[in-house]
């Protein structure tokens, strides 16, 4: 019965362009909400920052994170509750609760420790009325995004791993294996662009702070001065490109093994002397093509971009400086 309904099981719906759009606008909205509230009571100098280009830049790309969640937000629940009701209740206590805490306390240390112990950079308190509070909103919205794309990652690795136990690929199970691999593919890509986006967000931040606020001297003559070298934003890629590979591989890697599994069972490797030994080779590249298993290089590219995409924007984001 749970095969069946697993084989019976629909693609994710595509929104109306109407809805998503007003979705993208609403999630836009509360992004200019979250910096800008009482702007009108903002100090001068502060208004004069908020004025500046780096500054409309930093806006622009907030505005950019929160349309990007909101408008796939709709699609990521519908994937995270699909996946979840045909969940395997031990791959939950296994896979999905432990690797759901580390990546919570590796995202909140990661955004805490370094305000707080004020080692990697500083923002000044000043630069905005309430800007650590701000900042904390946002990194909050945007993690609870992520994490919901990285639970539905490793409920699909349990799922995958429940199809190793049948040695005969059945249409219902092929069916099955296919939608978990699209789906994937689209939660890879979907990760990818909310934390690569988030890093060029920092490193507008950062042009904020050092361009226009230490440069135009709103900060006082006794004040340090603030430290936000450009080093840090490659720091914010590696590790967040890490954390990415982790969410992805283990999953990806099993995907790859259990589509072996099928394909042996369907396809085994003959003998070298056997009479059928090319019908049989041809067959095996067939279902090698069909479930994914030979990587061909467009799709080594896209999956490598997107696991890449928080360095590749940390990068990005230096190449002013790196230029001279």
């Amino acid at each position: 019965m749970a095969k069946a309904k697993e084989a019976e099981e629909p693609d994710v719906p595509v929104p109306q362009t109407s809805l998503l759009m007003a979705t993208a606008i609403a999630g836009g909205l509360i992004g200019v909400a979250v910096v800008l509230v009482w702007e009108p009571y903002w100090k001068d100098f502060q208004k004069s920052l908020s004025n500046s280009g780096p500054f409309v830049l930093w806006v622009a790309l907030t505005v950019a994170q929160a349309m990007l969640w909101a408008a796939a937000l709709p699609s990521l629940v519908v994937i995270l509750l699909r996946h979840w009701r045909l969940r395997r209740p031990d791959s939950v206590r296994r896979e999905v609760v432990p690797s759901a805490v580390v990546f919570v306390l590796a995202l909140a240390a990661f955004a805490v420790i370094p305000h707080f112990t004020r080692t990697l950079h500083t923002v000044p308190d000043d630069l905005i009325p309430g800007v650590a509070y701000r900042i904390g909103v946002l990194t909050a919205l945007g993690g609870l995004v992520a994490l919901a794309a990285a639970i539905s990652i490793w409920l699909i690795r349990g799922r995958v791993e429940a199809l190793e136990a049948g040695r005969k690929m059945t249409g219902g199970e092929l069916r099955t294996y296919l939608g978990l691999r699209s789906d994937l593919e689209r939660l890879l890509g979907f990760l990818g662009a909310v934390i690569g986006l988030g890093v060029l967000t920092v490193a507008a931040l950062r042009q904020v702070v050092v361009q226009e606020y230490d440069h135009h001297k709103f900060r006082l003559v006794k004040d340090p001065p603030v430290k936000f070298p450009p080093e840090v934003l490659i720091l914010y890629g590696v590790v967040l490109t890490l954390i990415v590979a982790l969410v992805y591989l283990p999953t990806w890697a099993t995907m790859q093994r259990t589509g072996s599994m099928m394909r042996d069972g369907v396809a085994p490797l003959p003998e070298p002397t056997s009479d059928q030994l090319e019908a049989q080779l041809r067959k095996r590249a067939a279902l090698d093509n069909l479930l994914g298993l030979r990587v061909s290089a467009s799709a080594s590219f896209k999956a490598g971009v997107a696991i890449l995409s928080p360095l590749l924007a940390s990068l990005t984001s230096l190449l002013p400086k790196l230029g001279g």
